[in-house]
């Protein structure tokens, strides 16, 4: 079955919609000698697919950041975690290893194009991303 999570909205003034978190299990237990104590991991999936036509593909997953009308559109933060003792934790990004007919899946890296117009009330430059 399918599980939706959708905050709520609003159109009160000075407001914003209702956010959505996802997080997991804290490990609180501070006992050295007493084996690993790690927080809890979120892992995002897409759904398998187990048909037998070549057009038979797996889900997806997408993360976008909201749209606005006026002001900028939400960013998107990928972020290791940090360690008050340790290293950092790693971001890693990476294909999947091809299947016997195919090849391994591409990577793209882009910035938005931008396009500098005039407004009496408002002008930022028009700057894309380096």
């Amino acid at each position: 079955g399918n599980v939706t999570a959708i905050a709520g909205p609003t159109s009160h003034r000075h407001s914003s919609g209702g956010s959505v978190m996802l997080q997991g299990g804290d490990a609180t237990h501070s006992y050295i000698h007493d084996g690993s104590h790690s927080g809890g991991s979120v892992m995002l999936v897409g759904g398998k697919s187990s048909g037998d036509a070549l057009s038979d593909e797996g889900g997806d997953i997408h993360i976008l950041g909201g749209k606005s009308s006026k002001g900028n559109g939400g960013s998107v933060v990928v972020s290791s975690g940090l360690s008050d003792h340790k290293s950092s934790g790693d971001v890693a990004m990476s294909t999947a290893s091809a299947g016997s007919s195919g090849v391994s899946g591409d990577m793209s890296f882009s910035t938005g194009t931008a396009t500098a117009r005039f407004d009496p009330f408002y002008s930022d430059g028009g700057h894309s991303g380096s």
